[in-house]
Order: C-alpha cells, then sequence, then structure tokens
C-alpha cells in the first residue's frame, strides 16, 4: 500500500511533516496516540514503525493490509523494507519560485518524484545551492499579495497555485506547517504584508493544519483589516483546499463560505445557547436526595466522626437498594441499586475487612454479592494529580462498571501538592472530569480544620483545605459525632443543586460474642427512650416537674441539675434536637418573645 493511502485509511493519523504521521497503533492494546510512525519510502510506500515492539506482520495484518504490497516495517532503528528495491533517482516534477517585491528570484522549491521537496538558491549560470541558507525567506507570489486587498492563506504551493488559478490571490510560506507546541514555521517577517487587508485562512483538515492556522491569526490579527479561518465542510482528514474543489466545490461556493460567520474551532468542545435551550433529563440520584449520579462530593469531619462507617452504611444501603439511615418518619432516603468501588488508603485490609463484613451482615448480603469491590493501600499509589494514576484509575471503574467510587480519603491522593495551595485545582479537577466522562459518581472523605469553622463562619469553612476543593464539589456534607450518644448529625454545608436538610444518624453495633470484633454495624434514625442519655433524661424530668419553663430556665436548670457537666450550647443543642427531630417537645411563644417549653402528649 502506498504512503498517501495508507494515512487516508486511518482515522486517527497525525501529520508531523508532509512525509511522517503518527498514529496509535492497531496492534495492540496501547493508550498512546502516536505509537505508530508513518514516513514515506524512496518509491512512495508507507514505512511503518511500532514504538512498542509490534512487528510488520502484527501492524499489516491488524490494518487488512494483504502482503502482496510494497508497504515496509521498521524493526530496528532504521527504515527498512521488507522487499528490497533499487534506490530511485530522483526526478524533478514542479518547482516553485519565490521573489522579492520586485519579481526577482531569492530561492525555489522543488517538488521531486518519488514524492519530496528540497529548497534551492540560485547561484548563477544556471547552478543552484540546494540549501536556503541566510537567503531571505518571503511569501510565495509575493507580488500580487502586495496589490491584492484580498489574501487566501493555504499551507501549501500547489494549493495556491491551484486558488490563483481561478482569480483569488493566495499565498503560503515554504516550509509548510508545524504541530502543536512545535516551533512555529510562520516567520514574523511575513506579518507586514497583511496590513489592512482581508485575510482567509484554509488549513488543511489535521492538528499542524489548525495548529499554524491559529499561529497566523494571532500574528497578523493586529495588522490586518481582518482575519477569518475558514474550516471547509465535508473535508476527509488531512485534506486541503484543492482536495475540496476536487470534490465538486467551485470558486462561487468558496467565496460564499468566507463570508458566512465560521463555527469556533478549538480543542476545548464550544457549545451555543442552542445547546443550553436543549430539554434536561430529570436529575437522577443513586440515594434522592443526598447523592446524584455524575457528581462529586465531599463528606468530611472530625477524627471520631464516623464518617468512613457512614460512608460503609451507605455503601450496603445502595448494596440493598434499601434505606438510608432507616426509621425516619418523612423524607426517606431511598437506594436505588449501584455498583460501588470502595478504595481505601487510610484504615488498611484488617479493619476494613472487620468493618466492611459486618456492615454487610446487618443488610442481609451475602459474600457472593458482586455489585461491590474494594482496594486497600494500593501499590503503584493513587495519586490524581498523576496522569498514569488517572489512567490506572480509569480504567478500572472501567472494567467494574461502577456507578460510585468513594475514596477515603483526600489527603493521602494529592502526592506532593499542599492541599492549603490553589494547585489543588491539579487533584479536583480530573476528579470532575471524571464525573462527566465516566458517568460516575464520587464520594472524597476528608478532614474537617482544627477547630472547624471557628465563631462566627459558615458551616462550610470547616472544611479543610484551599477554597478550589470547596469549589469543585456538587456537596459538602459535614458529619459531626456526639460520642455521648454515639449519635451523628449531617449536615449539607454545599449544595450545586437541592440542599437538603439536616439529619441524624445513630451508631448501633454488636460484638461476636466474647470478643471485642465487631459482629454487626447498622446505622438508624436515633429514637431517644429514658435512659439512653441523660441529658435528654434531665429535660424531661425537668419538664415533668415544672409541666411549662422558658426556654432559659430549661436550660439553667438542665445546667445544674447535671452538675455543670455538659455545656449550655450542648443543652440547647438537644432542646432543638427534642423539639425539632424526636418531636416530644412542644414550643409556644410566650411573654416578652420567650419560648415556652412543655412535652408533647403530657
Amino acid at each position: 500500500m502506498d504512503f498517501d493511502t495508507l494515512i487516508k485509511s486511518l482515522s486517527n493519523a497525525k501529520r508531523r511533516t508532509d512525509d511522517e504521521y503518527r498514529a496509535k497503533c492497531p496492534a495492540h492494546n496501547g493508550t498512546s496516540s502516536d505509537s505508530l510512525a508513518i514516513s514515506r519510502g524512496d518509491n512512495g510506500d508507507a514505512l511503518l514503525f511500532c514504538h512498542a515492539g509490534c512487528t510488520y506482520k502484527d501492524v499489516v495484518t491488524a490494518l487488512g493490509i494483504k502482503q502482496k504490497t510494497k508497504t515496509a516495517v521498521r524493526t530496528t532503528g532504521k527504515l527498512a523494507s521488507p522487499n528490497k528495491h533499487p534506490k530511485q533517482k530522483p526526478i524533478i516534477t514542479q518547482v516553485y519560485q519565490y521573489t522579492d517585491e520586485a519579481g526577482a528570484v531569492l530561492f525555489e522549491k522543488v517538488r521531486l518524484d518519488p514524492k519530496s521537496f528540497r529548497v534551492r538558491v540560485p547561484s548563477g549560470n544556471g547552478q543552484y545551492v540546494w540549501k536556503i541558507g541566510n537567503t531571505r525567506r518571503v511569501l510565495y507570489n509575493l507580488p500580487a499579495v502586495i496589490e491584492s486587498d484580498v489574501i487566501y492563506i493555504v499551507e501549501g504551493e500547489k494549493d495556491a497555485d491551484r486558488l490563483n488559478s481561478l482569480g483569488l490571490v493566495a499565498t503560503c510560506n515554504f516550509d509548510g506547517a508545524s504541530a502543536n507546541r512545535q516551533k512555529p514555521k510562520w516567520a514574523t517577517e511575513y506579518n507586514p504584508f497583511f496590513a489592512d487587508k482581508t485575510v482567509f485562512i484554509f488549513p488543511d483538515n489535521d492538528e499542524p493544519g489548525d495548529s499554524h492556522a491559529a499561529n497566523i491569526k494571532q500574528q497578523i490579527s493586529d495588522l490586518a483589516k481582518s482575519v477569518k479561518i475558514v474550516d471547509l465542510p465535508d473535508l476527509d482528514p488531512a485534506g486541503d483546499v484543492s482536495d475540496w474543489l476536487n470534490n465538486g466545490g467551485t470558486v462561487d461556493k468558496l467565496l460564499d463560505i468566507c463570508k458566512r460567520d465560521q463555527p469556533i474551532k478549538h480543542k476545548w468542545k464550544i457549545r451555543t445557547l442552542k445547546d443550553a435551550f436543549q430539554e434536561l433529563t430529570p436529575t437522577e440520584y443513586i440515594i434522592d436526595p443526598i447523592l446524584p449520579k455524575r457528581s462529586l462530593s465531599i463528606w468530611f469531619g472530625a477524627p471520631g466522626s464516623l464518617k468512613s462507617m457512614i460512608l460503609m452504611d451507605l455503601t450496603f444501603a445502595i448494596m440493598a437498594a434499601g434505606e438510608f439511615i432507616p426509621g425516619r418518619q418523612n423524607d426517606k432516603m431511598l437506594c436505588s441499586k449501584a455498583r460501588v468501588l470502595w478504595i481505601d488508603l487510610d484504615n488498611g485490609n484488617d479493619v476494613l475487612k472487620e468493618r466492611l463484613s459486618a456492615m454487610a451482615r446487618a443488610r442481609n448480603i451475602s459474600e457472593d454479592e458482586n455489585g461491590f469491590i474494594y482496594v486497600t493501600m494500593p501499590d503503584p499509589w493513587l495519586f490524581i494529580s498523576d496522569v498514569n494514576s488517572q489512567m490506572d484509575l480509569k480504567a478500572l471503574i472501567n472494567d467494574f462498571k461502577a456507578d460510585l467510587v468513594i475514596i477515603d480519603n483526600l489527603s493521602t491522593i494529592t502526592g506532593d501538592i499542599d492541599e492549603n495551595s490553589a494547585s489543588m485545582v491539579r487533584v479536583m479537577a480530573p476528579l470532575r472530569a471524571m464525573t462527566a466522562e465516566l458517568d460516575t459518581a464520587f464520594i472524597l472523605i476528608h478532614h474537617q480544620r482544627k477547630g472547624g469553622a471557628g465563631a462566627g463562619g459558615r458551616a462550610g469553612d470547616a472544611l479543610r483545605g484551599h477554597s478550589v476543593i470547596e469549589a469543585s464539589l456538587d456537596y459538602a456534607i459535614h458529619i459531626a459525632n456526639d460520642e455521648s450518644s454515639n449519635i451523628a448529625n449531617i449536615k449539607c454545608t454545599k449544595a450545586r443543586r437541592f440542599k437538603f436538610d439536616d439529619f441524624k444518624a445513630k451508631y448501633n453495633f454488636e460484638h461476636k460474642e466474647g470478643t471485642n470484633d465487631l459482629d454487626i454495624v447498622w446505622f438508624s434514625s436515633p429514637v431517644l427512650r429514658a435512659g439512653t442519655n441523660e441529658v435528654y433524661d434531665a429535660i424531661v424530668k425537668m419538664l415533668e416537674l415544672n409541666v411549662t419553663m422558658t426556654q432559659e430556665k430549661l436550660k439553667e436548670d438542665v445546667y445544674d441539675y447535671l452538675d455543670r457537666k455538659y455545656s449550655k450550647p450542648k443543652i440547647s443543642s438537644w432542646m432543638k434536637e427534642m423539639a425539632e427531630v424526636l418531636d416530644v417537645i412542644d414550643i409556644k411563644k410566650g411573654p416578652h418573645n420567650s419560648k415556652v417549653m412543655s412535652l408533647k402528649n403530657a
């Protein structure tokens, strides 16, 4: 197969020069997009080389090439053909002259057969020096460029001559396009010739063409009257304006396309209001309303706040397609069954096994359940800012088809990035992107700042680390555990969508007989009864003795009754809890805007 035919058969081929392309090798399951090098041989055949070591036979078989062509393969440091051919002497097929403003030839670009290009400079008496050296670089067709008010920039002399033959004035630079991140080939000395002119740029339909056109536009925009990059419709990969004309295009169609507004072409995906106005499907939840699909959340709290345990319970509520925190009278949190991947970088295998098995037993989930997998203390370690780590994580998520990924905890995956610096965007941005790319929800377990939010601060200020962490989230959820009752308060401190109300979770557990090892563990909505919490019992006792009391009087009496063992804010918190969550206290307005409390059903 010849070089040009092979390039057109590879949809992912990226041009480096006219005679060299790179593509993803079809013979092995690699991730590199440029592992296969394709070069033009002296006889026009395609020479192939896989950097991963695939053999010639592997590559041509994967490409569907029957071995009756002269297509070659490189298996060592040099290109080599399986069939030896005598070296063909190049023949000049075309000469493109580059002149100064007055039309004097400065240098020539020569096209050879087999296809290649060389530059030569006239030295007198019909002789040439076959290198450009210090010769002045100029634009192709320069005298016509100077005289015309409208200029068409293309990528090669063949295309320029084609447009010039149609009555347009076209030009190019002699050395073609360069790929993105390579040194641009458009010289700054070309720019003044476009002052006050209307310029249209026709890039070849590949990455070097786009990069070349963008560089030209950037350089001449301040000088030219206007500059527009024109993307021709229905152009094959690596195609150019000549190909477009050969496939039925006309000069009138070309001029009409130049008049139209061009869609913005960028590596980023550009959307318009038409996209914004498209009807959205209703938000889907794994747990309504606290865990949407395709979301990034953090659950954070102080050490001992039960955050990891609560999220394990959440995991197995999902496994059972049951209710998260059962026992709530209203707003039950029902779970959709989903596949969960748990990544532990904190507890270690023994602790994790004990907790996971205890949680599963509490939900009657069999050890044969295949909708849950976990990784503990992975090797190599997971560092989200590292591209290789990202690829490893994506591969695992895709292979398992995970709907939810829980990472315990954020501070262990940041590597050498300070979580209090703006560089945390290198951790959070990839996770944010993965939620959409992989159609997956992520929950990160994290710590709160020492001292929490501080006096007068908002609840979200307790989240440890740089503000870029919170900014990247769909949900931030704070967990605070009352160790005297093993009841955790769960509060949504940030919501990109619906902000749900606070709720409570009671930690319940049983040990294996004769040991301190966990047998079953579960969380439920707290239902307090006499004898289970002394603050609760003291509040009930005071109200039973006095029937009605102002909020301040009740707080003071409980404070004294318990020998000042608990702070007044803690007692106030329990009074509020008993009124708003447990619904055992009735509050009415009293004299001077006071709040009068009494037991319900007393």
